[in-house]
């Protein structure tokens, strides 16, 4: 057994016995708080003894022992005195010591209850009485015994043992001038039971008194090296060092479990020890405090309840206990060394806390949350406090409570996270009553912060509770809320709620002499959601287009409700390809002037007025709003806002020329979805999917496809998925298939009314599936009927892409002709990348290049029967680890052959992936012998 760090303490024991053998003998008490090793360092003392010819005698004292009389002095004394021969015993009990024998008499056997002397009743002092030959029997015996063989007597836990052996070692303890004994007794500090006034009388005629402290840092480091085997890096033996506090009990538990699970003594493991519960050390704690008083016990539930929100004070008026009684409180904890001392006071280690949770009941947990929560609230705490007991309670809470809850959520949104306070809302909700105006407010407030990272979660509690709103104006504003192009996948139940609140706010109007400022601003917000929730409905979008029209060229933009129908409109004008590019441009702009770049914003920009833009052939100009837009999503942290503007920002990349840079932004705006059954908005789902088609990314195509509901997608999004199958199969080389996904996606898109080849030009897709199909007729006519339609929305970098599909499918000089015009309108429009397609294309007609010099085509040349590109070169260790995959060896042989990690393989297969545009393993052969 090795002892760390008690050398002096040993030393002092040493003497001790030495001292004792001629005669004098020693009293020396060994206290300390919980763990520290007491009993330890009693277990070390016997080897010592017998080297030195000294009998031990030993005993453990037990909480429920305690009403056995003299089972202490049984415990040190009857093995010897059983196993020594008549005569030795006759000379032990001679003269005085005879008395011992009352030892078996029925009268002493009784129990002495364990109350001190004050407290004695009569009868309890007639015991004493008899009780006094008794012990002045046993310490002549102990000294008889002492003349044979010097004794060391270990009473560990002294605080437990019975009142008679109490007595029967005071009693000794005060006659040590003759016996060659030496005592060790082990107290443990802060046990209420170490007051007892036979405790404190033993340890006030003490010859010694231990105090066993913390061990030193170079201890800790020789407990980790006998634990482990090796020696410990100074971080884990320091993070050890400081969570354990030097005790031994509490580090011995935490090494050996860290060890148990695995864990080796390196730096990258000390951050593990500060979360550490070992379960037996726990219930181990948990015991020492279950024997505590009623006012320990909770003050340190109070102190689990608060978790440092208050000082010891409110701690203890949480605990219900009066100056006095808190004094005491932390005065036994901190003798226990449970705690530290200090405002607040704090636990010595996670596991304390845990064995106080472990006694707490779900019904104290929820009372002492209810009573902090009131507590913090009265004395002026921030609601950030408050709120955090509210939702750790399951009843009913008080009105303030409710409001408080509000507050909290209010204060979360403004700070960016969402997601919290709609945790405050939905607590807030449990207390409220169905149908009732103010659940109904609850509701919209609910759905209002929901709108930042869960629309389907927002529309549904905003039908729930606008219709028990108390006034048109209220169900108006509320509608308000939710951003146009949030509802692009409204249920009919939520338009219907539009739709007869707006017929509400228009009777209203009808019947008022004046409608106000504010009147005309929200109806003209409901008709910019309404309109766009029937979008899907046939001629919808051509209205819009009309009213467009109808609000002369110079659009009114002065207010919040003017802006929101001229984005709502001025996307339909842009999916249409009915409204001159020119004119969608400057009203592109405008609005983007006057929207600030915010996380807030972009849920109505990005969808509306970004896409205009670039339809209409100025990517570059919604670059720094997006630019500052993402930063600020970024920095409050709004996931949702981050994807919507990351795939937006990504196709602008794209468009500007930038493939590499699209690729990480797209890559980015996926990432920030988060979970797997997380679903950004529609908008977001087709520019990622634009984006994978443009750029050749199969990893991003098959999670557009997962977005989309798989195989079976929702009917508003069956289009998209047909779009993805279509590119995919292409991409295989089944053009057949293809053609018949992008025609049925095509008539979807039709009888949406989406016409205009800058949003998605299928039309010039399906010419190049034809065309690769040897189908010139039809190749010919889908791409004339593009270029009409690119001609009268009349961005350039349309007609130009549009002239440059008419161009690869016309033989002959007519085709370079047409590319030649194309790349001269190209050249003047800025697209970066459809110039870079076309020159290509021109290249390829000369016969000046080969198609692999030109990656720019990516996604282009499948629709055109030239299989797939490499999109990136493999670097020389992918190509060596993507050989070896392809070849059948597992990661973990590859990383073998290699000298480096599973994790190191996996990583290079990842990017080789994404760069030979493969799916998985069993693509890589035949993409790696396109590479040859």
């Amino acid at each position: 057994m090795t002892l760390y760090d008690r050398g002096p303490e040993v030393d002092t024991v040493v003497d001790a016995m030495r001292v004792a053998e001629h005669g004098r003998g020693q009293l020396v008490v060994v206290s300390g708080p919980a763990g520290i090793g007491k009993s330890k360092f009693l277990q070390h003392l016997p080897v010592l003894a017998d080297e030195r010819g000294v009998l031990v005698l030993q005993a453990g004292c037990a909480p429920l022992e305690q009403d056995f009389a003299f089972g202490v002095v049984r415990q040190l004394l009857e093995a010897s005195f059983i196993a020594a021969d008549g005569d030795v015993r006759e000379r032990w009990l001679g003269n005085a010591a005879s008395q011992t024998s009352l030892l078996f008499t029925a009268d002493l056997m009784r129990s002495s209850g364990g109350r001190d002397e004050e407290l004695m009743p009569d009868e309890d002092r007639r015991v004493r009485s008899a009780e006094h030959p008794v012990l002045h029997g046993l310490v002549r015996m102990i000294s008889a015994m002492s003349a044979d063989q010097p004794l060391l007597l270990l009473v560990d836990d002294v605080q437990w043992a019975d009142m008679p052996s109490l007595r029967m070692l005071g009693y000794l303890a005060r006659r040590m001038a003759d016996p060659r004994v030496t005592v060790v007794m082990a107290i443990r500090e802060g046990d209420p039971r170490a007051d007892r006034l036979a405790v404190r009388e033993l340890v006030a005629v003490a010859t010694h008194r231990l105090w066993l402290g913390p061990l030193a840092a170079d201890s800790v480091q020789r407990m980790v090296r006998d634990e482990f085997g090796e020696a410990g890096d100074e971080e884990f033996v320091v993070a050890c060092h400081e969570v354990g506090m030097g005790n031994p009990m509490f580090l011995t538990s935490m090494i050996a479990f860290l060890r148990r699970s695995g864990y080796r003594p390196l730096a990258t493991s000390a951050g593990m020890v500060t979360s550490l519960s070992p379960p037996h050390l726990r219930d181990r704690v948990a015991g020492y405090l279950r024997v505590q008083p009623h006012p320990i016990t909770a003050f340190a539930k109070a102190m689990v309840v608060l978790d440092r929100q208050g000082d010891s004070a409110l701690v203890g008026r949480l605990a219900d206990l009066d100056p006095v009684g808190r004094a005491e409180a932390v005065r036994q904890l901190g003798r226990l060394g449970l705690i530290v001392r200090g405002e607040p006071p704090r636990f010595v280690h996670a596991v304390i806390r845990g064995a106080v949770e472990q006694m707490m009941t779900a019904g104290e947990v929820d009372r002492l949350h209810r009573r902090a929560a009131g507590l913090l609230y009265d004395s002026g705490h921030s609601s950030e406090d408050v709120v955090v007991h509210l939702l750790a309670t399951a009843g009913e809470c008080e009105p303030w409570a409710i409001e408080v809850l509000r507050e909290s959520a209010a204060t979360a949104f403004h700070r960016g996270t969402p997601e919290m306070g709609a945790r405050y809302l939905h607590r807030a909700l449990m207390d409220s009553s169905p149908g009732t105006a103010d659940r109904a407010t609850l509701l919209v407030e609910l759905a209002a912060v929901e709108v930042e990272f869960d629309p389907a979660a927002a529309l549904r509690h905003l039908s729930q509770g606008v219709p028990s709103l108390p006034s048109t104006r209220d169900r108006a504003v509320a509608l308000a809320q939710v951003p146009p192009a949030l509802l692009a996948t409204a249920s009919q139940m939520v338009v219907e709620i539009y739709a007869r609140v707006a017929d509400e706010m228009a009777q209203e109007a009808a019947e008022s002499v004046r409608v106000s400022a504010f009147d005309r601003e929200i109806a003209l917000c409901l008709e910019a959601r309404l309109r766009f929730t029937r979008f899907r409905q046939a001629g919808q979008l051509a209205d819009a287009v009309e009213r467009l029209r109808g609000l002369g060229p110079d659009v009114p933009l002065n207010t919040k409700g003017d802006r929101e129908l001229a984005e709502v409109l001025l996307y339909a004008a842009t999916m249409t390809g009915s409204y001159p590019a020119a004119d969608a441009l400057r009203l592109g702009r405008k609005l983007l002037d006057l929207e600030p770049a915010s996380s807030r914003t972009a849920h109505a920009v990005v969808p509306l007025v970004i896409g205009a833009l670039i339809a209409a052939g100025s990517p570059e100009s919604a670059q720094d709003w997006l630019k500052l837009a993402l930063d600020e999503a970024v920095r409050v942290g709004s996931a949702a806002a981050q994807t919507a503007i990351g795939a937006e920002y990504a196709l602008v990349l794209l468009r500007t020329g930038d493939l590499a840079e699209a690729k990480t932004m797209a890559s980015m705006a996926v990432e920030s979805v988060g979970s797997d059954r997380a679903k950004p908005a529609s908008r977001s789902v087709l520019v990622l999917a634009l984006v994978a088609i443009e750029v050749d990314d199969v990893v991003l195509a098959e999670w557009v496809l997962a977005r989309c509901g798989g195989v079976e997608p929702s009917v508003s999004e069956s289009w998209l998925v047909g779009l993805i199958r279509a590119w995919l199969a292409a991409r295989s080389g089944d053009q057949v298939a293809a053609l018949d996904h992008l025609m049925d996606c095509g008539r979807s898109l039709d009888l949406l009314g989406w016409r205009n080849p800058a949003a998605i030009p299928w039309r010039g897709w399906a010419a190049g599936l034809n065309y690769s199909l040897g189908k010139q007729g039809e190749a010919l006519e889908l791409a004339d009927e593009e270029y009409g339609r690119a001609l009268e929305w009349g961005a350039p970098d349309t007609v130009g892409r549009a002239l440059r599909i008419r161009g690869m499918i016309t033989e002959g000089d007519a085709g370079v002709e047409l590319l030649i015009r194309a790349s001269a309108i190209l050249a003047a429009s800025g697209d970066a990348l459809e110039l870079a397609r076309v020159t290509s294309a021109l290249d390829h007609r000369r016969g000046t290049a080969s198609r692999k010099g030109h990656p720019v085509q990516a996604g282009v040349d499948v629709w055109f029967g030239l299989g797939k590109p490499v999109s990136a070169a493999l670097t020389k260790t992918e190509r060596r680890v993507s050989a070896r995959a392809a070849e059948g060896f597992t990661n973990h042989e590859i990383a073998e052959e290699f000298g480096v990690t599973s994790r190191a393989v996996e990583k290079h297969l990842t990017s080789s992936y994404r760069k030979l545009g493969v799916a998985g393993r069993a693509g890589l052969p035949a993409a790696l012998a396109d590479l040859e």
